[in-house]
């Protein structure tokens, strides 16, 4: 993981309330000075280990918590950041499946449109499998619109993932890859980056309606959503996917010069 990451916040107490072992690394990207680093991912526990920029000294390290684990007669599983791997990409497929039947159940109109935070594309390959599955199931398309929030290839990361997927799970169909609808601005900068504006509908959020989305990845997205989801072909409403928040996403801020704003 790099040092800007909701995932990890999200992930954890899943991991302990199945009683799973875990080691998570996290590189020094974009760069934060130390103190505000241990500061983000304090009382995380033990086994979130800080390491420099080196991506491949990152691998190394990952690959030995391996190797160590496996000589304990474990089954250590290797997840790239994003959790990315079919396992990651069949969990959001199933969140999307469920949406649809709760919101079935509800006896609400399906989505036109679902907004959704592209950073690995592990949740955005997966809503696109599930979207798949149930059009096949004669369920009426939904667009899903991945909004890219660093620079990057979201979408060949995105169709690699969905190709992954589809031979490890041995499935017939195949995603179409012009489906794969990604919206960016250079606005968006490196990884870590926002702007004032972004940092100000976050603290607008958190006060009507009272969701914490932060600027650096929900609130992107919101922001597009907005500037796009009016222009649906018909009556059904259009979905905003929270993807995690950041709660500490203001240090992370001051640590990588993006704009502070107070929430006065």
């Amino acid at each position: 993981m790099a040092n800007v990451t909701n995932l990890v916040h999200d992930v954890l107490p899943v991991l302990r309330d199945f009683g799973l072992e875990w080691k998570i690394f996290v590189v020094d990207d974009p760069p934060m000075q130390a103190d505000a680093r241990k500061k983000v991912f304090a009382n995380l526990g033990r086994d979130v280990h800080l390491l420099g920029p080196r991506p491949l000294y990152a691998a190394y390290r990952v690959i030995l918590a391996s190797l160590r684990s496996g000589e304990r007669n474990r089954r250590p599983l290797i997840v790239l950041p994003g959790l990315m791997h079919p396992a990651g990409a069949v969990g959001n497929a199933c969140g999307f499946i469920e949406m649809v039947s709760q919101v079935r159940a509800a006896g609400v109109s399906l989505p036109h449109t679902v907004f959704i935070t592209v950073s690995s594309g592990t949740t955005f390959a997966g809503f696109l499998l599930a979207e798949a599955a149930l059009r096949r199931d004669h369920c009426p398309p939904i667009r899903i619109v991945g909004v890219q929030v660093y620079p990057g290839r979201g979408r060949l990361r995105t169709l690699s993932l969905i190709r992954w997927t589809e031979r490890f799970l041995e499935l017939e169909g195949r995603v179409p890859a012009e489906r794969i609808e990604i919206v960016s601005d250079k606005v968006y900068r490196r990884f870590g980056s926002y702007t004032e504006e972004h940092a100000r509908l976050s603290l607008s959020l958190q006060k009507d309606p009272g969701i914490k989305v932060d600027p650096i990845f929900g609130a992107k997205t919101w922001s597009v959503m907005e500037s796009h989801g009016s222009s649906g072909i018909d009556d059904r409403p259009i979905l905003y996917w929270h993807c995690g928040y950041t709660p500490d996403w203001q240090i992370v801020g001051r640590m990588i010069d993006n704009p502070t704003v107070s929430a006065g």
